[in-house]
Parts: C-alpha cells; sequence; structure tokens
C-alpha cells in the first residue's frame, strides 16, 4: 500500500498562510498602524472594485466619511490588542455603489508581542440583507390580510394559541389578543373530542397533510358558553416554527335551526324563511320540494324557479360526483355529510356554496327526505387561496418558492426510488452581477429584471419542468425524467442563450447571465439537501471559470 504524500504539508508555515491569504473567499486588507493600506488579497480586489497598486500606501477608501470616526475609534481598541467581532457597516465600491458587510478587525503582532498591524475581513452581506427586507415586506403583507379578514383565523402550535386575529377574538368572547394568546387549545374543548383533535393536528405536522376540515367541534367559552365552530386547517410555518393555521366559522345559530327543523315540519317554513343561509328540501330523487326565499338573495333564483326541478341540474360538473356520491351515502346510512360545491348563481356564473344534508323521514308518507343548509364561502374561498399562495408561492414572481421546490423534489425523490432510481436533475442558478443592478438603478428596477428573468429561464422549460425561486436572485429547477446528460446540457445552453439576450426597461439597456450548476439523481446526492448544496457548489465552480 502506496502512501500519498500532501503537497500542502511541505510548505512552512509563513508560505501556508500566504496560500491562505491569498485563496481566502471574504476580502482581507492589512493596514500599518496609521491606517494605510500594506496589502490586500484578491477577494478584495474583486469584492470593492480596486486593484491592489492602487491601494498600497494609501488609507482605506471602502469607508464612507460619515462612518471614518467611528473606525478610527475601533481601530485604536485593535492597536491595544482588541479583536473586534463581525459588526456591520455600509462600504463604498469603486464604481459608487454601497455595499453592507459584516467586518472583523485583529491585531497582528510581532515576536516581541507588540501589535504591529491590523487586518480587516469583510464578507459582503448586501444580498442577505436585501432578502432579509424582501421577505419582512412579505411577512407584513400577509400579517395584514389576516388582521383584517371578516373571516376568523388562528396560528395554533405546540396546542397552544399564538396567534388570532379580531373576527376569531370575536367568537371566543375575548377583548384582546393578550387575553387569548398562549392559552390552550384544548382547554376549549370537551374531554371527550380532544383526542381526535390531536390526531388530526398531528397528521398536519407529520404526514404534511396540506388541509384537514375540522366538522362540527364543540367549544366553550370563558364566559361558559358553548359554541359549535366549523374549521377547515392548515400546516404554516409561523415564527420560523412548524404549526397550524386554523380558519373557523360560529355556526351555533345555523345547528339549533337545523335540530328544530328536523324536530318539526311545521316549524321548518318559518325558521327557514327568516334564515339568511339557502335551505332545501330535496326527495330521493334529488328533486327539490322545498327552497327558502333566501335563495334569491344568496343566488338570484326565485324559490319558484327551484322547487319541482332537479337540483344536480344546478351543480358544476367537476364537483357533480362527489355530490351524487355524499347524496347517495346520506339515503344509505343516515349520517349527516357537509361538502363545498360550485353552485350556478344567476349572474356571476359559479358561487362556491357549503351545503350540510342532513336525513329526516316523514312517518305520515313514509318517505325519506334531505335537509339541506348551505352558505356562501366565495369569500373564504378566496382567503384560503391567497394564503395558500403565500406559504407556497413567491410573493414577486408567482413562481413556487422555496418551501415547495422541498415537497416537490421530496416526491420526486420518492417515485425515483419506487421506479428503480428513474433519473432527475436539479438546476442551480443566479443572475451574474445583479447586485449591480439593484446598486445603480433601484430596487424597483431590480424586481423588473428579477420578474423578466424567471419569464425567460421558464420559457426555455419544458412543460413538466418546475421552475422557483428561492430567494434574492437565486432561482432552482427540477428536471424530472431526463434521459441523458446531453438533454441537461442543451437545456442550460437554452437558458443562457434566453437570458443573455439584451433588456429594455426606461431606456436603459441592460445585459445580463446566469451561472448554472446540476446535480444529478442518484449520483451526486439520495437527499433534497445533498442534491441542493451539490447544485450550489457546482454553480460557484461556474462562477470562477467566467
Amino acid at each position: 500500500m502506496s502512501v500519498q504524500n500532501n503537497d500542502c504539508l511541505k510548505l512552512t508555515p509563513l508560505n501556508l498562510y500566504q496560500q491562505m491569504f491569498y485563496s481566502a473567499g471574504d476580502a482581507i486588507d492589512i493596514l500599518d498602524l496609521h491606517g494605510n493600506i500594506l496589502d490586500v488579497n484578491p477577494a478584495f480586489e474583486r469584492q470593492y472594485g480596486w486593484s491592489r497598486d492602487e491601494l498600497i500606501g494609501h488609507s482605506l477608501p471602502i469607508i464612507p466619511l460619515d462612518q471614518s470616526s467611528e473606525l478610527a475609534e475601533r481601530l485604536n481598541k485593535v492597536k491595544n490588542g482588541s479583536v473586534i467581532c463581525k459588526f456591520e457597516v455600509e462600504c463604498v465600491h469603486k464604481a459608487g455603489h454601497k455595499l453592507t458587510v459584516n467586518l472583523t478587525l485583529s491585531p497582528i503582532y510581532n515576536e516581541s508581542g507588540e501589535v504591529v498591524a491590523i487586518s480587516g475581513i469583510t464578507r459582503d452581506i448586501t444580498e442577505q440583507k436585501v432578502t432579509e427586507r424582501l421577505l419582512r415586506e412579505s411577512e407584513e403583507r400577509y400579517q395584514k390580510l389576516v388582521d383584517m379578514s371578516p373571516e376568523p383565523v388562528a396560528v395554533i402550535r405546540d396546542g397552544r394559541v399564538r396567534y388570532i386575529n379580531k373576527a376569531g377574538l370575536k367568537v371566543f368572547g375575548y377583548y384582546s389578543q393578550e387575553d387569548m394568546l398562549n392559552h390552550s387549545i384544548f382547554s376549549l374543548l370537551p374531554s371527550n373530542n380532544r383526542n381526535d383533535v390531536v390526531k388530526k393536528m398531528l397528521s398536519l405536522l407529520k404526514e404534511k397533510e396540506y388541509t384537514v376540515d375540522f366538522v362540527d367541534q364543540e367549544m366553550t367559552r370563558p364566559d361558559g358558553k358553548s359554541i359549535i365552530v366549523e374549521a377547515t386547517a392548515m400546516g404554516i410555518i409561523f415564527e420560523n416554527k412548524p404549526s397550524i393555521q386554523v380558519l373557523f366559522q360560529d355556526v351555533t345559530e345555523r345547528r339549533e335551526m337545523e335540530k328544530a327543523l328536523l324536530i318539526s315540519e311545521e316549524k321548518y317554513r318559518l325558521i327557514a324563511e327568516n334564515m339568511n343561509d339557502v335551505v332545501s328540501i330535496l326527495d330521493e330523487n334529488g328533486i327539490m320540494k322545498y327552497a327558502s326565499p333566501s335563495h334569491e338573495i344568496v343566488l338570484g333564483f326565485t324559490s319558484e324557479e327551484y322547487e319541482g326541478q332537479l337540483t344536480f341540474d344546478m351543480i358544476h360538473e367537476e364537483d357533480l360526483p362527489s355530490v351524487l356520491e355524499v347524496f347517495q351515502e346520506i339515503l344509505e346510512t343516515g349520517r349527516s355529510q357537509t361538502i363545498e360545491l360550485r353552485h350556478k348563481h344567476v349572474t356571476k356564473g359559479w358561487l362556491w356554496l357549503e351545503l350540510k344534508g342532513s336525513l329526516f323521514y316523514d312517518e305520515k308518507k313514509r318517505t325519506k327526505y334531505i335537509l339541506v343548509v348551505g352558505r356562501d364561502i366565495e369569500e373564504r374561498k378566496q382567503l384560503q387561496d391567497k394564503l395558500k399562495a403565500l406559504a407556497f408561492e413567491d410573493d414577486l414572481t408567482k413562481l413556487p418558492n422555496r418551501r415547495l421546490f422541498e415537497e416537490k423534489v421530496k416526491i420526486a425523490l420518492e417515485k425515483a426510488e419506487d421506479n428503480n432510481e428513474k433519473n432527475f436533475a436539479i438546476l442551480y442558478l443566479d443572475m451574474d452581477d445583479f447586485k449591480r443592478i439593484n446598486d445603480e438603478l433601484g430596487h424597483a428596477m431590480g424586481d423588473n429584471v428579477l420578474q423578466q428573468f424567471a419569464q425567460r429561464v421558464k420559457s426555455s422549460l419544458r412543460e413538466q419542468d418546475i421552475l422557483a425561486r428561492l430567494g434574492g436572485d437565486e432561482f432552482a429547477i427540477l428536471l424530472p425524467n431526463i434521459r441523458s446528460r446531453d438533454s441537461i446540457d442543451s437545456l442550460v445552453v437554452r437558458v443562457q442563450e434566453a437570458i443573455s439576450e439584451a433588456w429594455i426597461f426606461d431606456n436603459y439597456q441592460i445585459r445580463t447571465s446566469s451561472s448554472i450548476g446540476v446535480a444529478y439523481y442518484p449520483e451526486d446526492g439520495r437527499t433534497y439537501s445533498d442534491l441542493l448544496q451539490h447544485a450550489d457548489h457546482e454553480m460557484y465552480k461556474q462562477k470562477q471559470y467566467t
């Protein structure tokens, strides 16, 4: 067995440190005790635009005038032996635009232990700050949407309420969020119903179901009043932790009216005609025997236009199979069922309704009927769509976001395992020199360029390919069912050609390019994180060659 020599180990300590200095990815400068530059590494030249020859013997040109006194104070501390780690400052590029960096200052000693020079190490975090700003703005829009929603919304984690909007406080009888925050949601539930609620919550967090319906949950308010709520829940990330977002509705009054209708046939018209919800009675064939006057308010058709007609003719064809299945199940089992469907509206086309069907038996006529009570949920469906979009869609480009992309890759991994490692690939790409566009032309122009960039990349892909924005100017592509690496190479060429064409925005002509890294399954990884990390690494290798 032969032992290979490591050439790095043959270097003297001095040569080794010099190699580290010149190879480092962070920008490094060395100053004398008067603040003049003794040396800078290549990363410093790339980051700030000045060449080493321009800088040697001069003071640092990257520090704005309004920060020079503050820097002088820190340099004095370093001269006395202090190390100042990773404080955030703004620096200036040779071209004039500003960079946000993390700066670390350290003393350099001679053999006698005296401070003879100062080293500064800076890392550019400009894009990180931009991404943080965009994320913060997106979260603020999301928060405002939920706060102002007329639909009650709550967020639950570890069984406790972490957020509830004003509409939710009203349902549960609380006066302020502070009164309800961190309150155990299980204390509002009857003991015989808690296990079922816990199971549904765990299915959202562990089995990664997108939504779960909680139907007819009895709850007790702080004032002792019992209420019945219907709820729909979905798993979200809240305050960086897996949580459950719940949309719910107080249906206590509606349920009481339904009971009253079932108890006495003589009373149902009086009650139904004073309800805002639509109420109807169907025979075993689906013929409508009664339609409440509220049908005209909610759907635009009069009661006379419904009675004697087949109710299924008013239901959207995509929803009809599910409706027929539920209708038959109510007749056969006698159990109440709830369903959401699209119903014909006299002017709006189709309107989303939530309908609950309950079986009752006419003793005199020995006939089965189904009582249907429904309400308009169009606003709730729109809110659910907005919340899902915010959870899984990038706000700027309308592409899938990082969370949804990860789910899609994990599904591809599962399919690949089931199909004997059917190949797929991940591409990681960003826009070269995007920071300059943002700095010189402004963030609004940068956002416009990102939107056009996304459209050009998407137009170069196959229909089955998935393009996602991970943050800032970083994108990823999932390429399922690839035949060969050659097909990937040709796709990369198409993307780069589409991006390289000049863009005209407000009389500005912009040209850019993209660095693209590729990870193949299973050669480059068998997990999402391994594949993404490999593709990211390959992208940065491409940058070094350009």
